[in-house]
């Protein structure tokens, strides 16, 4: 499996430039970053109720990225799909927060870009309570996500697996005693590869369902790396 990380919890730009050169993504309450399958790393610059996408290439340019459908709605996690065919979002609105999915096209005419659109959102707290907020999300393969969820805001975060189109949400553990805050998922043909962080600084790997081994503590930010 990939190796275990720290990252910045929120970082102001992302690299891209040289020296004398700017950076090549800018923005406002940048969200933790993702490096696609294809290298190239997206992040999510999050301004009041308003969010837009900030994506660097492997050669240092900046992908023009369309997504009129948030520049009204409040990001706060987020993961593209292995294939670069869709991402997931978890959106903010007052108390709730919900996991939504977008499609990624390549935009036809003018400048080469992506227009991501096409905003569904997944309310599953009708399979599970324990569905109700969701925290945090990650793509497992080309067609299941796990995402951090809990009933209520002051219930502990546990993580639960699901398909593409938001259904048959399944709870993985750990099954008491921790509270996961956020995770990290490096998508995989032959397994599940996760890392979950807790409220105390617990880093817990994935192993089965409902089986998670410590790897780490004192850990305030994570990420797995290939």
């Amino acid at each position: 499996m990939g190796r275990g990380g720290l990252l910045p919890a929120e970082p102001a730009q992302l690299a891209g430039g040289g020296p004398g050169h700017p950076p090549a993504g800018l923005g406002t309450g940048l969200l933790r970053p993702q490096v696609s399958t294809d290298g190239t790393c997206w992040t999510v610059s999050v301004q009041g109720d308003s969010s837009r996408f900030i994506a660097v290439g492997s050669s240092r340019g900046r992908l023009q990225i369309r997504a009129d459908e948030l520049a009204t709605r409040r990001v706060v996690a987020f993961s593209v799909s292995p294939d670069l065919a869709r991402v997931a979002v978890v959106l903010q609105d007052r108390g709730d927060r919900v996991l939504a999915m977008l499609r990624i096209r390549p935009t036809t005419g003018g400048a080469p870009g992506v227009v991501v659109d096409g905003l569904r959102e997944y309310h599953l707290q009708g399979s599970d309570s324990g569905l109700t907020l969701i925290d945090d999300v990650g793509w497992i393969s080309a067609t299941e996500l796990m995402v951090v969820a809990r009933a209520t805001a002051d219930s502990p975060g546990a993580p639960y697996q699901i398909a593409l189109d938001g259904s048959d949400g399944m709870a993985v553990g750990p099954l008491s005693g921790v509270n996961i805050v956020s995770l990290s998922t490096l998508p995989r043909s032959d397994g599940i590869n996760v890392l979950a962080l807790t409220d105390g600084g617990q880093v817990l790997r994935f192993e089965d369902r409902y089986r998670w081994r410590t790897v780490a503590d004192q850990v305030t930010g994570m990420g797995i790396c290939i």
